[in-house]
């Protein structure tokens, strides 16, 4: 779902699929995990880290399970209970495979993808998910927890364009919300919007 013509109602649905469940399991399962120090592994994806587009709940939803699992990491140390995340690039999955095919020309398009993993120019297998799955659920790990294992993404291109700071203190107080949207559309430069604290202007 896309920011320009997505909706509350779908935004939500879209956490209730792909967060709050994570949320749910986690703490029916507690009362179990507590009694004999289990471990959490959170599946997340690279999109939280380097935005996909048109897809704003879903990076939302993957940044609140990172989120979610360095929480619960310091929430759970007083049990013994450890919580890491696996964050998954591009892993080649039957689902994947369908979503492929809806491209134009996907054998070339799946080609592209190969050839910007600097790895082997492969995509991981679901196998190699699941054996790093069971290393972080293991007594291999016991120390282990807070972290987050990345598997191999492909490259991003970054903006060559230098992107300045834009602040909230820039506009006054009296200014409402339209009006500070059609001083950003004056604008032909591109914008990092960034909210100080007033008294001692650190970013917040």
């Amino acid at each position: 779902m896309d920011l320009e013509n997505g909706t509350y109602e779908r935004f939500i649905s879209s956490l209730h699929q792909n967060l709050v469940h994570y949320y749910l399991m986690a703490h029916h399962a507690l009362p179990y995990l507590k009694i004999n120090s289990g471990s959490i592994v959170n599946i997340t994806s690279k999109t939280a880290e380097t935005g996909q587009g048109n897809t704003s709940a879903y990076a939302a939803s993957n940044g609140g399970r990172y989120a979610l699992t360095r929480e619960w990491a310091v929430e759970l140390l007083k049990y013994g209970i450890r919580v890491n995340a696996v964050v998954v690039a591009e892993c080649w999955t039957p689902a994947y495979a369908e979503w492929i095919k809806t491209l134009s020309h996907p054998e070339e398009k799946l080609r592209k993808i190969k050839s910007k993993i600097p790895l082997g120019n492969r995509m991981t297998t679901p196998a190699e998910i699941a054996q790093t799955v069971a290393f972080l659920l293991s007594e291999k790990s016991s120390h282990t927890t807070g972290q987050q294992i990345t598997f191999i993404k492909n490259e991003k291109k970054k903006l060559k364009k230098k992107i300045p700071l834009f602040t909230s203190s820039m506009f006054s107080e009296m200014e409402t919300t339209e009006m500070i949207s059609r001083k950003l559309k004056k604008k032909k430069s591109l914008y990092r919007i960034a909210y100080l604290n007033p008294r001692n202007k650190t970013k917040t």
